[in-house]
């Protein structure tokens, strides 16, 4: 076998064997979804916040728990003593001192239970929270992502009105050469062409800025152009009636969620406001260890039980303004609560409306679209016989790019408006 066929041999096998071009990467809306609520920041931030939260609930609840102290001295003295009215001939000691104490709070009028309470639903309150927010970013990434997909169709509908129009350019310039029509058809052809250039060129640009918006939200660089994945009929969400919507919101909207717990909060606040009205108790057990003469002396201990009671007297209408302001806090918290019902079902309401009419556009442009393909096929023809003017095919052409716009903006407004509608009820 020669050299040269030698090489060839191993160089197939290496080729054979060599794993092809990546292929380019396909991006569905669920992925999109899916890699944005992993990479976001803003929800590890508020997963932060909850953790931070829990954090405060978990100290409240050991002050329920009793306490235990261990602390210890050591004082060395020489001298006479201080204050004494006897005088006293110079002294020279030193003890030793260590002390153990356990301390229960048995009754705080509701103080203690009522703060870890609000820890506790302060918990929960982030965590719809981070719920508002998760919904929040899915809703971007979707009308991003639809906002992509709509460009590119906007992008396509712009090159094909410029390829027909270059074909007409052209063809009007050979029926000039010909004599058969007047220089200034060609120039309108010229300049309509130059318009829908320009059009291109700005679609091009605003598809460029869309993908960066995606990119943005998905982390990722922003000259990234991943192929996405069109949307379709089946992606629809399942038609309900709008009170079932109503229904759907009022019980999955974290936003509502979250005032609800303000609520209970503001009650569980209230009550440890009025907590002031009763006396505070706690029991304290100490043992004590101490050497007179430190290092010299035996060690003696002494055992004390306290049982501690204190109660404000006249406080000058201290407790009962709290009080008052704790009543305050929580018919504020209960009208928002009212108000917020109403705003959600208005932002139902509205997203419902927006789809029922997205849905209409959609069938009455397809209708267009049909009838605009069949306007231009005519003048075309009429055209190529005498019939029809350079202008009347340049405006059927036109009429076709625009209708078939219009039928792809009402088709993704129609999947905007379901996204809208889907986060007006509490859903991804």
């Amino acid at each position: 076998m020669k050299r040269r066929e030698i090489l060839g041999f191993f160089l197939f096998c290496f080729l054979s064997l060599s794993p092809g071009p990546a292929r380019a990467e396909t991006l569905t809306l669920e992925k999109a979804i899916e890699e944005a609520r992993s990479k976001s920041l803003t929800l590890k931030q508020s997963m932060e916040a909850v953790r931070g939260a829990e954090a405060v609930a978990a100290e409240q609840r050991t002050y329920l728990l009793p306490s235990f102290n261990l602390s210890g001295i050591y004082s060395y003295r020489n001298g006479q003593t201080l204050g004494s009215p006897v005088p006293s001939p110079d002294t020279e000691n030193d003890v030793n001192t260590v002390a153990l104490s356990v301390t229960q709070p048995i009754f705080t009028g509701g103080l203690l239970l009522g703060q870890y309470q609000v820890a506790k639903l302060g918990v929960d309150l982030v965590r719809a929270y981070y719920d508002a927010a998760d919904l929040d970013l899915v809703l971007n990434v979707k009308n991003a992502y639809i906002n992509v997909l709509r460009l590119e169709k906007a992008v396509g509908v712009s090159r094909e009105l410029v390829d027909n129009r270059r074909k007409h350019s052209s063809e009007v310039e050979k029926r000039v050469k010909a004599g058969v029509l007047p220089r200034v058809e060609q120039l309108k052809a010229e300049v309509e062409l130059a318009h829908s250039e320009d059009g291109l060129i700005s679609a091009d640009n605003g598809l460029k800025t869309a993908r960066s918006v995606l990119n943005r939200l998905l982390e990722r660089p922003l000259d990234e152009e991943p192929a996405l994945l069109d949307l379709t009929p089946e992606d629809r969400i399942k038609d309900e009636s709008l009170d079932n919507y109503y229904l759907s919101a009022q019980k999955n909207r974290p936003e509502l969620n979250a005032v609800e717990i303000q609520v209970n909060q503001a009650e569980k606040n209230r009550n440890v406001a009025r907590s002031g009205y009763f006396p505070q108790v706690s029991l304290q057990l100490a043992h004590e260890e101490f050497q007179n003469d430190a290092f010299d002396s035996d060690w003696l201990n002494d055992q004390q039980v306290f049982l501690t009671f204190s109660y404000d007297i006249w406080n000058w209408g201290r407790i009962k303004n709290r009080a008052r302001s704790g009543d305050s806090q929580l018919n504020q918290a209960r009208l928002s609560l009212a108000d917020l019902k109403r705003v959600v079902n208005l932002e139902v309401k509205n997203a419902y409306l927006s789809v029922v009419s997205a849905r209409n556009r959609i069938e009455t442009a397809q209708k267009a679209v049909n009838q605009a393909e069949e306007v231009l096929r005519m003048q075309s023809i009429r055209f190529k016989e005498g019939m029809a003017t350079s202008t009347e095919v340049l405006d059927a052409d036109f009429a076709l790019a625009q209708t078939k716009t219009d039928y792809y903006n009402a088709s993704y407004d129609y999947f905007a408006a379901e996204a809208v509608l889907k986060r007006a009820i509490g859903q991804r």
